[in-house]
């Protein structure tokens, strides 16, 4: 019996076991029975045949003297064919567990002992059971058999069985989900007797696909990749789909002479083409190679993948590349310094400087630049050409970009309330094309320049050419509202590009700034001087303020006057300097018109 306080039940130790007479009492209570003439046996069945648990007894040799119909329909056996033989005749080999169980049950003839193991079904199946077992004893206080029952576990084990894989398992392509993956590749790294080559992979436009075309075929496109990749690899190689578009391959047994070979295979078969529902999907993927020898951690290897990844799509997208120490090395800093510029802001290491900008006839200061410049502790200053890509392809250029709107919008404000000359200045930022694929900038820019009470007009926002064009109709639709608000807006840079008039003709600018590149050439050959006095009278023909950059020479300033220039910009008339040197008692001869 169960060693429970549980009801009213009576606990019978071995020194009191259960009289017939007392069974017969209870059947006869319970049952309304009391006319037949039950012998201990016939009160045993009495009391089992109809009960759904699958029930069985031994004796002390332990032949099967009970075998209920519900064990029959759990295990096939009918009690014709077990009564009287030992269990091991009907059940096989795999008896250990249980039999141990019974020695339990035997020698101690007290408690109950639970075990989960497997039981033979008369057709040859295994099936999982929960055995229960009990001792019985006789009319002298010995144990005398003992009483099992099965628990059916097929339910449960299918269950089990269909989370484990839910667990381990990409829904969408079946593959391996990351938990699974790595979790399979720590086991293959523990195993592995030879080198072992992971393959990290990317769908570099799926996002667009997303976006284009819809979810239900970006995931159709996912199971076409999946299908294709497997069948692109080894029977044995480990496949898994890791995140959204990212997949990843593991081949054992790959040595570095082949290394470059087996990948190029690889990525051959991949293709770039794929037929959804009809219709052409074109879509390249980046791929990142490690060979990992002697490497114990899972995510450490997986990690080395995802670094040649990661140089694959800046450097060379829809290719590959086999990472090596001097690549890993140079991209983990690489990965180290976007983490510290990502909270540049917030630990107040972000600086301003400001580049006066004058009026071609007067000379005067009509406005200045705001160039952000990172004070990284204990390193030399650092420029935007050295961190601003960085923070775009990483996203801090979001918070930088914000930080520097109110940082130039906050330093004009405090300007002209000590110098009343500083009221006629406009202060001139530059977007990124992060900021200009944002649809609420222009909300942004309103709220910074209320904050600051400032007129729309003192600020300008100026582009660079290089960033524009790769959704027309969205940043066509930020500058328009942008330029609603009053702001200025120039395109930087101008000649750099190669769709120029284009974007003059597509987007609402009112200032053209000519590259420094061009300035620099005035005076040394007849071509520069023609292309910015061709971009000047371009300017005026379009109604468009012009501002040339990188003047550095009287030679050149004088020439942008004759040419009708509007506005001139460059070291001749200042370098970018802090707020406090441009704005101090003593600043430059040529801006003492601010004094």
């Amino acid at each position: 019996m169960r060693d429970s306080s549980e009801g009213s039940a009576p606990r019978y130790a071995p020194s009191q076991p259960p009289r017939l007479d007392e069974l017969r009492r209870l059947v006869a209570r319970d049952f309304a029975m009391p006319s037949l003439d039950l012998s201990e046996h016939e009160v045993l069945r009495a009391v089992v045949a109809e009960l759904p648990v699958a029930l069985a007894a031994v004796d002390d040799e332990a032949n099967v003297v009970l075998w209920n119909p519900a064990a029959q329909r759990l295990l096939g056996w009918t009690e014709e064919e077990v009564l009287g033989h030992r269990l091991p005749t009907v059940s096989g080999a795999r008896e250990q567990e249980f039999l141990r169980t019974l020695r339990i049950s035997f020698s101690t003839g007290e408690g109950v002992h639970e075990v989960e193991t497997l039981r033979l079904h008369s057709d040859g199946r295994w099936v999982p059971v929960m055995l229960t077992t009990a001792a019985l004893w006789d009319n002298a206080g010995r144990v005398c058999g003992v009483l099992a029952s099965y628990q059916d576990l097929r339910d449960r084990k299918r269950i089990e069985s269909q989370l484990r894989r839910q667990a381990h398992h990409d829904q969408l392509t079946g593959l391996y989900n990351r938990f699974g993956f790595l979790e399979r590749l720590q086991k293959l790294l523990g195993q592995a007797k030879r080198d072992t080559a992971i393959f990290s992979l990317d769908l570099d436009e799926f996002k667009a696909v997303n976006d284009t075309l819809g979810h239900p075929i970006g995931d159709q496109l996912l199971k076409a990749f999946a299908k294709r990749l497997r069948a692109a690899v080894r029977p044995g190689d480990l496949v898994a789909r890791v995140g959204g578009d990212e997949f990843v391959v593991v081949m054992a047994g790959i040595s570095r002479a082949a290394l470059e070979t087996t990948a190029r295979r690889l990525f051959d078969r991949l293709g770039h083409r794929y037929v959804i529902d009809g219709r052409q999907v074109v879509t390249a993927v980046s791929g990142g190679v490690a060979l990992c020898r002697g490497v114990a951690e899972a995510e450490y290897a997986l990690s080395r993948a995802d670094i040649a990844l990661y140089h694959a799509k800046q450097v060379s997208p829809g290719r590959y590349q086999v990472i090596d120490t001097k690549m890993h090395n140079t991209i983990l800093a690489r990965l180290e310094t976007a983490g510290h510029l990502a909270q540049a802001a917030e630990r107040g290491e972000l600086r301003l400087h400001f580049q006066p900008v004058v009026g071609a006839g007067s000379g005067r200061m009509t406005g200045v630049e705001a160039l952000v410049r990172w004070a990284r502790p204990r390193r030399r200053l650092i420029y935007p050409d050295q961190f601003i890509a960085l923070a775009e392809q990483t996203g801090s250029i979001t918070g930088i970009g914000r930080w520097v709107l109110q940082q130039a919008c906050g330093t004009l404000r405090r300007w002209e309330e000590t110098v009343p000359a500083a009221k006629t200045l406009r202060v001139s930022v530059n977007l990124s094309v992060v900021q200009l694929r944002d649809p609420q900038l222009p909300e942004e820019v309103s709220e910074i320049l209320s904050q600051y009470q400032l007129e729309p007009e003192r600020l300008c926002l100026e582009i660079t050419e290089s960033a524009l064009s790769a959704d027309p109709d969205a940043e066509t639709s930020v500058l328009t509202r942008l330029r609603d608000l009053g702001v200025h807006l120039a395109m930087d840079d101008f000649g750099t590009g190669n769709s120029s008039l284009t974007a003059l003709r597509r987007f609402p600018f009112d200032i053209l700034k000519i590259d420094k590149s061009f300035v620099s050439g005035i005076g040394a050959g007849e071509e520069d001087s023609a292309i910015v006095a061709a971009t000047i009278s371009l300017g005026q023909a379009l109604g468009l303020r012009t501002v040339a950059e990188g003047v550095e020479t009287e030679a050149q300033a004088a020439f942008l006057v004759r040419n009708g220039c509007d506005e001139l910009q460059g070291y001749l008339f200042g370098r970018p300097v802090p707020f406090d040197e441009l704005a101090g008692p003593t600043p430059p001869a040529r801006l003492r018109v601010l004094a």
